[in-house]
């Protein structure tokens, strides 16, 4: 039994839609104070985002399979792309698992001869939950994914002779973990090989019972953050150096920053009020996850580890700058004193735009200054020639003539990578916390006495309201979880230019 979807296509001026949907909702639904809802197959019972109901006061839900009973999940969806003008676009995508949800007012049972698999499933029961087979039991959790894709890229011209060009792009990919949930009042479950727990829950307000013949694994679900961050912009033709100078030839600065994140969403298993017990013949392993109990609570196994989950957080930035072309500027004395001078000038009129008044009129200051110096630059220019000019008709040797203004061009290329790597890791302990006492017991194996028989903690807290007691046939081990944070950068540059100036005042030789 299946719910089915439908998809939907729209598209319209650039842009383009479609939606996958649940269309028909596969249900089955018992009314009455004594309602019985009872589902069986000879072989194999598959639901796919189907929903049963039974909320009568005494009804009961009853799933029986010869083979397995598969809880699936359908997707949906909604895909957008927008396209502006040439290579600019928006690209969005979503999609859901939506599982099988089953609601019973009185008891809930699952019953097949080999596997229960559930994807994101919703079964809660307001009397006893019983989930039993013969060989497989698989809480699974579902999957909500969202990606998002922008590119823009914008040119424009500050003059005829000029251009710029920026791109910008950012990029996201998610994906989240959406638990399967068996709750009920007391809850049992009993797999005649595997149990397992990933990503999901398991809850009751009384008992809660989780056997298995062979493993019991509770553990994590993998989810992840990814994002990416970038802009370059290129600008080509005559450019300003911030002075009186300019350059004739192509600039370009790219950024960008990535980020990875690997995350893990634990499991539950608890009662409010009552008992938890996880018991396997061999291996017990809560990774990640937690356990909790109004009362007491008990992990027996071969061989039990209670261990930590490694969250994982990757950042990397980088930028690149290149720059070449022919470079022509002010030199001399008084030249290199008006560049300056103009340099300062434009500073105080970007700095109109800063909110700090005292700032504006810091940099209002040193442009007046700038301008006095470059006066003062030319005037002690004028002195030092003329003096020049009386030593040599007295026939002395007079000093090096005065270069007033100059004119200095240089044709090269330059350019510089930085780059800085961060990784981080988390631990992400499992806890166990206990009204009364907490007991894990590692039973070894009975036939074989070299085998199994420890219990290791790493990084996991224990809690209990009265004694904590761990028995093992042969090793204890409380280990420490690591976290770690490791900071990497690097940096090259490269570069090179010939050049030559022309310089003119008096007594100065071009």
């Amino acid at each position: 039994m299946a719910s089915t979807t439908r998809s939907n296509d729209h598209a319209m001026a650039g842009a383009r839609y479609r939606a996958t949907y649940l269309n028909a909702v596969a249900g089955i639904y018992v009314e009455g104070t004594d309602g019985k809802l009872r589902l069986q197959a000879g072989n194999d019972l598959n639901l796919t985002a189907a929903q049963l109901a039974a909320p009568g006061k005494n009804s009961a839900v009853r799933l029986e399979a010869g083979r397995d009973i598969t809880l699936g999940a359908a997707q949906t969806a909604k895909d957008e792309q927008v396209v502006f003008s040439g290579d600019n676009r928006i690209t969005r995508h979503q999609s859901q698992e939506v599982g099988t949800v089953i609601n019973g007012a009185g008891p809930v049972e699952l019953t097949a001869g080999r596997d229960i698999t559930t994807t994101a499933a919703d079964i809660n029961a307001g009397d006893r939950l019983q989930a039993k087979a013969g060989q497989d039991i698989r809480l699974l959790a579902g999957k909500q994914q969202q990606r998002h894709d922008e590119y823009l890229k914008v040119t424009g011209s500050n003059s005829l002779l000029s251009s710029t060009t920026t791109t910008t792009q950012h990029q996201y990919d998610r994906q989240q973990a959406l638990s399967s949930t068996l709750s009920g009042d007391a809850v049992n479950m009993q797999a005649g090989r595997d149990a397992t727990v990933r990503g999901s829950h398991v809850v009751g307000t009384q008992n809660v019972a989780v056997e298995a013949r062979r493993d019991l694994t509770v553990t994590t679900a993998q989810e992840y953050n990814r994002e990416m961050h970038r802009q370059e912009e290129k600008k080509s033709g005559l450019m300003g150096t911030g002075g009186m100078g300019f350059m004739i030839g192509s600039q370009s600065q790219k950024q960008s920053t990535t980020r990875e994140d690997s995350l893990h969403k634990g499991s539950t298993v608890g009662s409010s009020e009552g008992r938890v017990a996880l018991i396997a013949k061999n291996q017990v392993t809560l990774h990640g996850s937690d356990v909790v109990a109004g009362k007491d609570l008990t992990l027996q196994g071969k061989d039990v580890a209670v261990t930590a989950a490694k969250n994982r957080h990757t950042e990397i930035s980088k930028t690149e700058q290149k720059q070449s072309g022919l470079t022509v500027s002010l030199g001399g004395t008084a030249g290199s004193a008006l560049h300056t001078a103009v340099q300062t000038a434009n500073e105080a009129k970007e700095s109109k735009n800063n909110q700090n008044s005292r700032m504006q009129a810091l940099k209002n200051t040193q442009a007046a200054l700038s301008g006095a110096q470059a006066v003062q630059a030319w005037q002690l220019s004028q002195a030092q020639s003329a003096k020049a000019d009386a030593i040599n008709q007295a026939g002395g040797k007079a000093g090096k003539p005065t270069d007033v203004v100059g004119v200095q061009l240089s044709l090269g290329s330059q350019s510089s990578k930085s780059e800085t790597r961060r990784e981080q890791t988390l631990s992400q302990g499992s806890t166990l916390n206990a009204g009364h006492d907490i007991r894990i017991t590692a039973t070894g194996d009975k036939e074989k006495s070299s085998r199994g028989g420890d219990i290791q903690v790493q990084g996991s807290e224990l809690n209990a309201g009265h004694d904590i007691t761990l028995t093992a046939k042969r090793d204890i081990a409380l280990i420490s979880a690591e976290n770690t944070d490791m900071l990497r950068g690097r940096n090259s540059s490269k570069g090179g230019s010939i050049g030559v100036g022309l310089t003119a005042g008096q007594g100065a030789r071009a």
